[in-house]
């Protein structure tokens, strides 16, 4: 299975949402257990992260791959090697 950044990005930021509403209900009903409520915002806060992180990604990829890794050594050398002589998408690919 392949997961692009925009689809992995998007599910975080769409189960973000939903931990988030569930939250809210959780927060203004007569029988809200407080340590379960917490448990979505806690939910709601990582998805949210990762989904903006994913999606930043993808914009730093779109710029420029290379803008991804904080160490530029030899198995990234190697790997921009292989994607450019297999005319691969991203350093991520390889070919089968």
């Amino acid at each position: 299975m392949k997961l692009n950044y925009i689809q992995n990005g998007l599910d975080s930021l769409q189960k973000g949402y939903k931990n988030l509403i569930e939250y809210e209900n959780l927060t203004f009903s007569e029988n809200s257990d407080s340590t379960n409520r917490f448990f979505y915002l806690k939910d709601a806060i990582l998805f949210v992260h990762h989904g903006i992180e994913i999606l930043i990604k993808k914009i730093l990829h779109n710029y420029n791959e290379l803008l991804l890794f904080s160490q530029i050594d030899s198995h990234l050398k190697n790997a921009i090697i292989e994607k450019n002589k297999n005319n691969l998408n991203s350093v991520f690919e390889t070919k089968s």
